[in-house]
């Protein structure tokens, strides 16, 4: 989507590494604990970044859109399709094997 995470738009990544500066983000619990100091924090927070994405997440990901498919937890899944009424999975091929 973008080459640098801090350049998609939707992102908290550039108000995190102090680029925009104007934004009124709350920042949660995970990224506060990477350290009590600001400057350590953003230091840990850009070389996580900096590794990727790994290749299974990325082939998982890959998969999930090119089916049309939710890529989350079974708690995400059941409430996306209870809002939308339908059922959106990753299933196994063919039909259920009966018991």
């Amino acid at each position: 989507m973008v080459i640098k995470p801090e350049s998609y738009p939707w992102s908290s990544c550039a108000t995190r590494l102090n680029i925009d500066k104007n934004s009124e983000l709350d920042l949660d619990e995970c990224y506060l604990a990477l350290s009590s100091s600001e400057y350590k924090r953003k230091v840990i927070y850009k070389e996580f970044l900096s590794q990727g994405t790994p290749e299974k997440e990325q082939q998982f990901l890959k998969e999930a859109c090119q089916r049309n498919q939710l890529s989350g937890n079974a708690e995400f899944i059941n409430e996306i399709a209870e809002r939308v009424g339908v059922r959106v999975e990753c299933r196994s091929r063919g039909r259920s094997k009966k018991v």
